[in-house]
């Protein structure tokens, strides 16, 4: 971490690694998975650079503190609330996912992040960093 970043910088450059990987694995599941654990560690970030605090680690569903912790997140966490069901499901292997639907959550993964980072640089009041690429923009 850069000395002069905030504290959530890495996870969401992280979470934005981890999109950028899954677009690699062949297998849609692996995909799908790879997108949920990229929103979760972004979710993360954002609770840290409100709170200062890293969603608990033994939390089930990060997505209900992500809303009432950052309201301005609050719809990307009601979307990804609810394919919580689903993801269960695919890491159990009780579920098949298209090619389609994992493009599709990958997508909506990469949106995530950007939001996050938006939020985030207004929160920390625009301090000028680039979450995404891993240098200060100003």
């Amino acid at each position: 971490m850069n000395a002069a970043e905030p504290v959530w910088v890495p996870d969401v450059r992280h979470a934005r690694t981890l999109v950028i990987e899954a677009l690699l694995c062949d297998a849609p599941a692996e995909r799908y998975l790879q997108a949920q654990y990229a929103v979760a560690l972004a979710a993360d970030a954002a609770v840290l650079a409100r709170t200062g605090r890293r969603i608990p680690v033994d939390l089930g569903d990060p997505w209900p503190l992500l809303a009432s912790t950052v309201p301005a997140l609050g719809e990307w966490a009601a979307y990804f609330a609810a394919t919580q069901s689903r993801r269960r499901s695919i890491a159990a292997g009780r579920l098949q996912v298209s090619d389609r639907e994992a493009d599709d959550l990958l997508r909506d993964a990469d949106g995530f992040c950007e939001a996050v980072i938006d939020w985030a640089q207004r929160f920390e009041g625009g301090k000028g960093f680039d979450a995404g690429q891993g240098r200060s923009a100003g």
